[in-house]
């Protein structure tokens, strides 16, 4: 994988997540206090990205997200893995950066 992220790539991940990430109070159960998230990330930017997202979201559901990091590969591989197994260990979890 590239150390570099263009911006247009980072954008386009950010509005695919964050729309993904906006429905998860409609799909978590109502009552839900946290949330558990599978997040993908890529380089030296994605931390911080996710930690303003994260914040952002609590602020406005008042819904703490706990999440975990993974590149690409690993991500996609535990995806997999997870939906077959139809593990209910992650409520959200973002698939592609394109």
């Amino acid at each position: 994988m590239s150390g570099t992220l263009s911006r247009r790539k980072f954008l386009a991940a950010s509005a695919a997540v964050t729309a993904g990430s906006l429905a998860a109070p409609w799909v978590a159960k109502a009552d839900a206090k946290e949330i558990t998230a599978l997040l993908i990330t890529g380089g030296p930017l994605y931390p911080k990205y996710w930690e303003k997202i994260v914040q952002d979201f609590t602020a406005k559901t008042g819904i703490k997200v706990r999440y975990d990091l993974l590149e690409f590969t690993p991500l996609t591989a535990k995806v997999v893995t997870l939906s077959a197994a139809r593990s209910s260990q992650y409520d959200v979890y973002s698939t592609h950066t394109a």
